[in-house]
């Protein structure tokens, strides 16, 4: 009976890396659209996962990952979306990394996908556009 302990335990321990492996990722795509970036992607599987954590880096955030949401799974073969118009305003071009982590029910995770985005800021651009418009 000594026996089937342990391998009752590992096979216990082991359950989680299972739920993880499968996990597929179908689609993704980061891009900007107007004054918004805009994150999307797709699962193929998602067996486990209770969240997924989208995160953004950019030079401000001192090169560390900041979560700017947190999306619910809402099952395989639909699409997640995310739109982020909260990127710091400056003046000149920047670039933003994403990614998605999820998150499974044992505290395990997982990154999903990286994806940078160029985005140049809308506040000098509406500024110019104004003061154009005072001129017509």
């Amino acid at each position: 009976m000594r026996r089937f302990v342990p391998l009752a335990v590992l096979l216990g321990l082991a359950a989680p890396a299972w739920a993880q492996d499968g996990v597929r990722l179908g689609t993704y795509r980061a891009q900007m659209e107007a004054s918004a970036a805009r994150i999307e992607w797709q699962m193929e599987a998602e067996p486990g996962v209770v969240a997924f954590d989208l995160r953004r880096r950019t030079a401000t955030s001192n090169g560390a990952f900041v979560t700017v949401a947190t999306l619910r799974p809402h099952g395989a073969a639909r699409m997640y979306e995310y739109v982020d118009a909260s990127l710091y305003k400056g003046n000149e071009m920047a670039l933003a990394e994403y990614q998605v982590e999820a998150t499974f029910a044992g505290g395990a995770r997982v990154v999903l996908f990286s994806a940078p985005v160029n985005y140049t800021t809308t506040s000098i651009r509406r500024t110019w556009g104004s003061i154009k418009a005072m001129f017509q």
